[in-house]
């Protein structure tokens, strides 16, 4: 299941520490490889 977030709710979540935001920027492409994955199994 897909959760789509605003812009918004981007920033609220990233938005602090720049190491916060690049911990989020790696998971966010962790997630997205992992749905890339899914979709090819």
């Amino acid at each position: 299941m897909l959760v789509e977030l605003n812009d918004t709710e981007l920033n609220e979540i990233e938005g602090g520490c720049q190491d916060c935001f690049e911990a989020g920027q790696r998971w966010r492409r962790a997630i997205e490889l992992g749905c890339l994955i899914l979709l090819f199994l």
